[in-house]
């Protein structure tokens, strides 16, 4: 067919209406072309929706899902979901649990507590494997320990372990989870304090060290008048100085400074000057004083009896100085069981009924405390079996009551006099009562090093530890991969 007869019968086509119907047709097949594409679309969309769904239901993507690198580590969604469980036990557990955690703790604090744990996990992991150094066998008996402690925790819960694992850490922890991550944070602890514990200083870089205007320890009596205990508002400041004025005046000794305490003490805080004397006493390191008076207590001139009275915005002062310690003394371990009295004074209508039922208290307290120490004695009588007691006893306590460097000032008067006795050997025991309850008591030994030489020893380790450890861990940037969009 001819050019010229091909435009003719398209033009009579045009004309008769055919055209318009090809027309049509035409876009009736685009229109089934783009629907078809749609619903392959939909299709592939859904059918990834439900891949996704199952997948989100399993243990497989959680943990194959990449969620965080550290450095050239590669960490799952499961692995992230163990250490942010755990950041989240130890956070919540510094509150006293969840309830009294949730108006200070957020979400974010605790991500990035746990992206934090990530990284110095993996640098001291790759530190210990450079230096040849693997999980102890100790180590080795704690992660077992702990696994048979959570597997306990399952059965009561009538789950299984793996169930019971990932309703408490998050989707995808399992045992095997629980447990690679959980050698990984006990080396990371294991290691860092062999890091620590080998630094050496010898007793002229400890002396040097030593800052006397910083770290001896000032032995004073304080009373404090407030200003807004005084009953005229604009003479205020002026009273709350001339009370104080008036009781540093009556001070003789230190015996008298206690019982003036009592005396001009609120009413509402007479019952615990009572209970013990000693309250008003202070032990405080010199970089910890208040700036009102640290200059005078610091002051070379000072001596045992001299008495001031300063004042600043809130109140006035009055303050007796006792002794100036430079820490020469030689520290002692031991191991502790404590009973508080447990009583509270605005629990009762009187001075009468909190007294009867704090004397009450104090009393079962030294029983309880001399029960303990029998059921000991009962026992194997060993260190170790005292730290179980003290660990069943004391809430919250993991180290079995461990005083390892006991500080004079830091504990009652009576505790003090039987632990830094001349006389105690290891293994001593005795039940100590004092005004806030019973302690029983397990003497150690004396510590390796005086007070001085700890602190010393203590600043120097802490400043070349933690600058070893930043210097460390600077290679090992945390980041977040596609996964971390997954993790609980």
């Amino acid at each position: 067919m001819g050019a010229s007869q091909e435009k003719k019968r398209r033009l009579d086509a045009k004309t008769s209406g055919e055209f318009k119907v090809n027309e049509r047709d035409a876009e009736t097949q685009k229109k089934n072309k783009k629907f078809k594409i749609t619903a392959i679309i939909t299709t592939i969309l859904f059918v990834l929706c439900v891949i996704i769904v199952l997948l989100t239901r399993t243990k497989f993507m959680y943990k194959k899902l990449t969620a965080v690198t550290v450095g050239d580590t590669k960490y799952t969604v499961a692995d992230y979901n163990y250490f942010k469980g755990l950041m989240r036990s130890e956070i919540y557990s510094q509150f006293g649990g969840a309830d009294a955690a949730k108006s200070y703790v957020t979400d974010d604090m605790i991500e990035g507590a746990a992206l934090n744990r990530m990284q110095y996990a993996t640098a001291y992991a790759d530190l210990a494997r450079e230096a040849g150094y693997s999980l102890s066998e100790d180590g080795k008996a704690a992660v077992d320990s702990n696994v048979e402690l959570q597997s306990m925790y399952a059965s009561i819960s009538k789950v299984s372990l793996n169930k019971y694992l990932s309703s408490g850490f998050g989707f995808g922890v399992d045992e095997d989870v629980f447990r690679r991550n959980m050698e990984l944070v006990t080396l990371m602890n294991e290691y860092g304090s062999k890091l620590y514990k080998d630094l050496e200083y010898s007793d002229a870089e400890l002396e040097e060290k030593y800052d006397p205007a910083k770290d001896d320890v000032l032995a004073y009596y304080l009373f404090s008048v407030n200003n807004s205990d005084q009953e005229n508002e604009e003479t205020a400041a002026d009273d709350a100085k001339a009370v104080a004025e008036e009781f540093a005046s009556k001070v003789t000794d230190a015996a008298s400074f206690e019982a003036l305490t009592y005396e001009y003490a609120p009413e509402t805080s007479k019952i615990y000057y009572k209970q013990d004397p000693k309250t008003s006493l202070n032990h405080t390191s010199a970089s910890a004083l208040s700036e009102t008076y640290s200059e005078w207590l610091l002051d070379s001139a000072r001596k045992a009896g001299d008495v001031e009275v300063f004042s600043d915005d809130n109140g006035a002062y009055v303050v007796y100085f006792v002794e100036r310690s430079d820490n020469k003394y030689t520290p002692v371990s031991v191991r502790q069981i404590f009973f508080p009295h447990g009583v509270t004074y605005s629990d009762y209508l009187s001075d009468k009924e909190y007294e009867d039922a704090y004397a009450a208290a104090i009393e079962d307290a030294h029983g309880s405390a001399e029960e303990a120490l029998n059921t000991w004695k009962d026992g194997e009588m060993t260190e170790d079996a005292f730290a179980y007691l003290a660990q069943t006893y004391n809430a919250n306590d993991n180290s079995g009551g461990l005083v390892s460097v006991m500080q004079k000032g830091a504990y009652n008067e009576a505790v003090e006099k039987w632990c830094f006795d001349s006389a105690r050997k290891e293994g001593d025991t005795a039940v100590i009562d004092t005004p806030q309850g019973s302690y029983v008591l397990y003497f150690i030994e004396e510590y390796s090093q005086n007070y001085r030489q700890y602190i010393a020893d203590s600043a120097l380790r802490s400043e070349e530890f933690n600058a070893m450890e930043q210097e460390a861990i600077v290679p090992y940037t945390v980041k977040k991969a596609f996964g971390f969009r997954f993790a609980s």
